[in-house]
């Protein structure tokens, strides 16, 4: 008899929903394709050798063309799968200069050009935040990022492997059926690991102090087609890869960089199949 009464006690605190519907889940597809951006990048680069006696070993790109957004562009794939409230993924992200040049080489107004290529690798999961038959979400994830930024002047490439933290939310609003508008913002934070973070470069340093973090947001518009679950977004994508090498070198420390930084214009596909069909619950 107690046992039935703490049954009914608990079938009236919890929702419905976890006790009488089984759990939605699905796969989780999404593509990005940026054919437009603005950004920079920073390489390792000694200034002695054009006389001086900088110990900032760094020097920034710049571009050669008219439009400003058509210095980067990029692209990005995932896939992942959702299991009630918790989901996962492994996604692919690339992002290369288009016609960009080094400032001060071995004299005033030289020019040489080096475009700079970065991708990322990333495993998350993390909890997720919705409800049975609707297809707007929220998702808390932690993961792991490896990285490689790739210069070919000064042969400068960087490998690194680092804590990934962030925040994704899918809202979707309903209008005339089957069309929604749909919103999504994102953003994540990496952490990269000293001891997991190595760089390659002609520069002749020995890096003793390494630091390194990733920073990006996007947000985004557009519209979905409920019957397929399938959402086209227009999305912009700014972001910051920040590398930062410190050395001890007589009568004080040398440090260079090696980032990246912009922002990336262009057009998402987000396709969801979902257990609950048109996002109904029978």
């Amino acid at each position: 008899m107690k046992k039935i009464l703490y049954i009914i006690i608990i079938s009236t605190i919890l929702k419905p929903a976890f006790l009488s519907s089984a759990p939605n889940h699905g796969p989780l597809i999404k593509a990005f394709y940026a054919p437009y951006g603005a950004g920079s990048y920073n390489v390792p680069y000694d200034k002695t050798l054009n006389g001086g006696y900088d110990n900032d070993l760094a020097a920034d790109s710049a571009d050669n063309k008219d439009n400003q957004m058509k210095t980067l562009h990029g692209y990005s794939v995932s896939c992942g799968y959702f299991h009630d409230w918790i989901q996962g993924d492994i996604s692919y992200s690339a992002v290369r200069t288009d016609n960009q040049y080094i400032k001060e080489i071995s004299s005033k107004g030289t020019e040489y050009y080096a475009d700079a290529s970065l991708w990322n690798l990333d495993a998350r999961l993390g909890y997720r935040f919705n409800n049975p038959g609707d297809t707007s979400y929220k998702w808390l994830y932690l993961g792991m990022r490896r990285t490689n930024f790739d210069i070919p002047f000064n042969h400068t490439e960087i490998n690194a492997t680092g804590l990934l933290a962030g925040f994704y939310g899918f809202s979707s609003f309903g209008f005339d059926w089957p069309f929604e508008l749909v919103l999504t913002y994102d953003i994540n934070f990496v952490f990269y690991r000293s001891n997991y973070n190595h760089l390659k470069t002609d520069i002749k340093m020995d890096a003793n102090n390494k630091k390194a973090v990733d920073l990006g947001l996007s947000a985004g518009i557009g519209v979905q087609y409920e019957p397929w679950d399938i959402a086209i977004i227009f999305k912009i994508y700014p972001f910051i890869s920040d590398k930062y090498y410190e050395e001890d070198y007589p009568g004080s420390n040398r440090n260079t960089t090696a980032n990246m930084s912009g922002t990336l214009v262009g057009i998402e596909i987000v396709f969801t199949i979902p257990e609950y069909k048109n996002n109904i619950v029978e």
